[in-house]
């Protein structure tokens, strides 16, 4: 059950650097135009 546990957390934290990382491109597209 950690196991599952640990490894849910690392995707957890992967999806949300993604999609932080796609707020903040929305972000930079937004001043450009």
């Amino acid at each position: 059950m950690q196991q599952t546990l640990d490894s849910f957390s690392d995707e957890l934290v992967a999806e949300v650097r993604n999609f932080a990382e796609f707020l903040q491109q929305k972000e930079k597209q937004k001043q450009v135009s």
